[in-house]
């Protein structure tokens, strides 16, 4: 059961803060509500003089999150920074020594601002050490473990299934892995959770500081990841369905519009200045869209020798110059015309790699750039571990009929996006966390009662089986694939 409506002896301010985490409501002096008859809550929840603080299992998990973060620094770099680890950093010293936004390429706009950005906030304090940054991205990767804990939490309304998500999210390698590294993924994570708890609320409440900070979060996301533009525009459509459903205001969502426009303004008048056309966030789009959509692609950044005379031939059909004299917006420009171009003309082939996408996206292993077979096997065991969790977890929820909203709109965004752009397996890391949320629902088998009913039910049962066949095709031909390559 949602809460709804105000609690006794709470006077519910238009400008309240929301309440997706407990000390947040506690800062901002709206106490939690009590809880109703039938939820799962730990006895801290129910003193009123502890209400709003951290369950004591939950402080364990989160400390042991934080402490193998840091842990995982020093081995993540045995062999130095990553490629993408040096450009934030290159960017940072640019932004902190008032070179600009300008990477080791000249370009100005193909990353997103708001991480180098971060980052370049420290060197005036640390100089060259990344001791705090490590620490931060650390800290950034616990706040995603205590998110996870929250949207379990409103998901399931049960503190056992809540905690489960939380030990998976804190302990899940990949996570871990990346959570060790100076790169966007962690930040975007945490706002891109922190957007998906608020996006809840506004289903069913209409504070205008829920609106404030939906909008505001979803642009630092968006200033993060570029991806997720097109995924706060699909946000703001499914709430507003569900709003007209429980006869709340429609034109409220205009306050979460504006400030999500108002915080992206300046970026992007940025970059018009620079480029002389529009460009939101960044320059990449065209590039990635051709990287996937070729006669040499892969659906990686992988691409086929030939590919360099294949797209110098496109450009002289265009009467253009050759790629590295044409400015920045204009090869995004034109490789995204000659991707679709070619998209059209074969649109079998294309169908094809968006198929090879897909499933690079959902089965290769979260590695990082390790090339290590050992290390992909064991990340890809655990990748296997979690989705016979999730698919167990979503039959759960089929029974139970537990809504999900946005659960799933979000994991459909991503993969159509990824299959249409060029993937990368670290491009589903922030899904992760919500692959153990619907996973850490298998805890409900535990009830012998329960799991005699979920095998009963017809629905469940085609949930079940379905998804474990597909899981064994997807990584048989996996391993046919990689026997394949060895040989």
């Amino acid at each position: 059961m949602r809460h709804t409506g105000t609690p006794a002896g709470l006077t519910r301010g238009a400008f309240a803060f929301p309440r997706p985490f407990p000390f947040i409501a506690r800062m901002t002096q709206i106490p939690e509500p009590a809880p109703t008859e039938g939820q799962g809550t730990l006895p801290q929840l129910q003193n009123p003089a502890q209400r709003g603080a951290i369950p004591r299992a939950l402080r364990t998990i989160l400390i042991g999150a934080f402490l193998l973060r840091v842990a995982v620094v020093l081995p993540a770099h045995w062999d130095g920074f990553g490629s993408d680890e040096k450009e934030f950093i290159f960017l940072a010293h640019q932004l902190a020594d008032g070179h600009g936004f300008v990477d080791s390429n000249g370009e100005h706009s193909v990353r997103a601002p708001l991480f180098p950005a971060l980052l370049a906030l420290f060197i005036p304090l640390t100089g060259s050490s990344l001791v705090v940054p490590f620490l931060l991205v650390a800290l950034l990767g616990t706040l995603n473990v205590y998110s996870g804990y929250a949207l379990a939490k409103e998901l399931w309304n049960d503190e056992r299934t809540a905690l489960t998500a939380a030990l998976l999210i804190a302990f899940f390698p990949a996570l871990v892995l990346h959570g060790a590294l100076l790169m966007s993924e962690t930040l975007f994570i945490s706002l891109f959770l922190f957007a998906l708890l608020l996006a809840r609320q506004l289903c069913t409440e209409d504070r205008v500081g829920t609106h404030l900070l939906f909008g505001a979060v979803a642009a630092f996301a968006v200033l993060t990841r570029a991806v997720f533009f097109g995924m706060f525009l699909v946000l703001i459509i499914a709430v507003l369905v569900k709003r007209r459903k429980m006869n709340l205001p429609a034109s409220r969502l205009l306050i979460a519009l504006s400030v999500w426009c108002l915080l992206l303004a300046p970026w992007t008048l940025r970059n018009y200045a620079i480029h002389r056309a529009f460009v939101p966030v960044s320059t990449f789009g065209g590039r990635s869209l051709l990287i996937g959509n070729n006669p040499f692609a892969h659906g990686t950044t992988r691409l086929d020798p030939g590919f360099p005379d294949w797209l110098s031939q496109k450009l002289k059909e265009r009467g253009l110059a050759p790629i590295d004299s044409l400015s920045e917006q204009q090869v995004s420009s034109v490789e995204q015309s000659i991707a679709l171009q070619y998209m059209a003309a074969n649109p079998w082939h294309a169908a094809l790699l968006s198929l090879e996408k897909t499933y690079v996206f959902w089965i290769y292993p979260l590695s990082h750039r390790s090339q290590s077979h050992p290390l992909q096997a064991f990340l890809m065991a655990f990748d296997i571990m979690l989705w016979v969790c999730f698919i167990a977890g979503a039959a759960i929820a089929w029974k139970r009929r537990v809504p999900m909203f946005p659960v799933w709109i979000v994991l459909a965004f991503f993969t159509m996006m990824h299959a249409i752009l060029h993937a990368e397996a670290r491009y589903r890391l922030p899904l992760v966390p919500l692959l153990c949320v619907i996973g850490a629902g298998l805890v409900a088998a535990r009830d012998p009662l329960f799991r005699g009913a979920l095998f009963a039910d017809p629905g469940s049962r085609r949930v079940l089986v379905g998804g474990v066949m597909c899981l064994i095709l997807l990584y048989a031909a996996a391993l046919y694939l990689v026997s394949q390559r060895l040989v």
